[in-house]
């Protein structure tokens, strides 16, 4: 797809310098980017395939996950709601992608998500 149609001629992103990393982030505000859960980045699902190769992998029950470009965090709550003895960070560069799922995080209860 070509580049013009992600560009913006109003909002905060337009008064940043083009290709700025400050305006990449800006436009993920302006329209943020889908979240869900992927079930091939689970614990489970990825300690069951090291055992495949002989890799030892730490217990998932008690696992540390670190979510890079986690947009509202939906991927590491899906895994935090069932596995709630690990622990789970979710690190993006929307800030209102993660104020969505700092609200999301809260009004379900997880205490294992950050």
């Amino acid at each position: 797809m070509p580049a013009e149609i992600f560009r913006t001629e109003t909002g905060p992103a337009a008064r940043l310098s083009p290709g700025s990393p400050a305006r990449t982030a800006a436009s993920y505000d302006e329209i943020p980017y889908e979240s869900h859960a992927i079930a091939d980045s689970h614990p489970d699902h990825i300690a069951a395939i090291a055992a495949l190769f002989g890799i030892e992998s730490p217990d998932p029950a008690r696992c540390r996950v670190l979510e890079l470009g986690c947009a509202r965090g939906d991927n590491v709550m899906a895994m935090a709601t069932t596995l709630p003895g690990a622990s789970f960070v979710g690190v993006d560069g929307s800030a209102r992608q993660i104020a969505d799922g700092e609200r999301r995080r809260s009004g379900a209860g997880l205490d294992n998500v950050k």
